[in-house]
């Protein structure tokens, strides 16, 4: 049965896609949110998932201000409206300068509204998440392999460089924020010793161009963690200082009070109900998780669905996708 289901689902979504039925079907009382994090201008070694490219960034975009209503997360959930279309709502996760560069032009053009989620440790550094930091030292590795965890991974091409990234950054999800950073520093010693991550893809906002975007009247901001911890993974202390030590941050460098929150990596088993009531219980409305879906203003409002919006689609799949295929 469940075998069924899931080629059910893909008969589905590729009929969908290559007749572009989307905007006929979804519910127009349903929201689609979806979730960035890089925008990148040019394709890396890597090409990870995370981090999609200027053009085909700004194809969606077109798409979705043709075929939804934007607008901004509080609007869509918090406000009253009587829409003629479904709502979309943008967001980007972590925090990298590249919203700024060169998504906020593309916004601008199509008067798109958008919330960055940011892990406020790494605003006005030259560090930057840790994810990022084995993505730059794959990429520019100039062996053919790497050694990691008594393993020899390949990185000879552009397939075997993804999927070392790949397995390495698996690797390490699972583990508490400290262990990942020793693993971090040693796998970075031993491959580059890099540690200024300016002027790479991963380079994070700074006050100053938090400030410009929300100038905008487009871009609003919440907070994704302190350190972009995995709340699982803390116990309940680490879990507060993590929370309030980004809401406090992003309240200092936007001057306004945090009233939205992304769980890192988002899935139902990366928070739990105790990290719910915290937010519940300070200034946070909205929780955004990373659960796929499309929802509603009726929708747990500290749980609430969004779309990843991966490197590796087209735009026809990108519009399946959008309406909940």
């Amino acid at each position: 049965m469940q075998l069924l289901k899931k080629i059910f689902k893909k008969i589905r979504y590729k009929v969908v896609s290559e007749l572009k039925l989307g905007p006929l079907l979804q519910n127009i009382n349903s929201i689609s949110v979806l979730t960035y994090h890089g925008i990148i201008k040019n394709d890396s070694n890597v090409n990870d998932y995370c981090f999609v490219s200027e053009v085909e960034f700004e194809k969606q975009v077109k798409y979705l201000s043709e075929n939804f209503e934007l607008r901004s997360a509080e609007d869509a959930y918090l406000n009253y409206y009587d829409n003629k279309k479904p709502v979309a709502v943008i967001t980007f996760d972590d925090g990298f300068l590249n919203n700024f560069t060169y998504a906020l032009p593309i916004l601008k053009k199509y008067l798109a509204p958008a919330t960055v989620f940011l892990s406020t440790k790494y605003i006005d550094t030259i560090d930057t998440i840790w994810f990022c930091k084995i993505i730059h030292a794959v990429e520019i590795c100039n062996d053919e392999k790497i050694e990691w965890r008594g393993e020899v991974l390949p990185i000879q091409t552009k397939g075997d460089k993804m999927l070392t990234s790949t397995i390495i950054q698996n690797d390490l999800k699972g583990l508490h924020p400290l262990t990942i950073d020793t693993e971090i520093n040693g796998l970075v010693e031993s491959i580059n010793n890099i540690s200024d991550f300016s002027n790479t893809p991963f380079e994070m906002l700074t006050s100053k161009t938090v400030i410009e975007m929300q100038e905008s009247n487009l871009i609003t901001f919440g907070a994704h963690t302190h350190t972009h911890a995995i709340l699982s993974k803390l116990d309940e202390a680490e879990s507060k200082v993590e929370i309030f030590k980004s809401l406090d941050s992003v309240k200092k460098i936007t001057g306004k009070k945090c009233n939205m929150f992304a769980y890192p990596n988002g899935g139902i088993s990366d928070y739990n109900d105790s990290h719910k009531l915290l937010l519940k219980n300070s200034s946070i409305s909205l929780a955004f998780s990373m659960i796929d879906g499309l929802s509603s203003k009726q929708d747990d409002l500290y749980q609430i669905k969004r779309f990843f919006i991966s490197s590796h689609i087209n735009i026809k799949q990108f519009s399946a996708q959008v309406h909940g295929y």
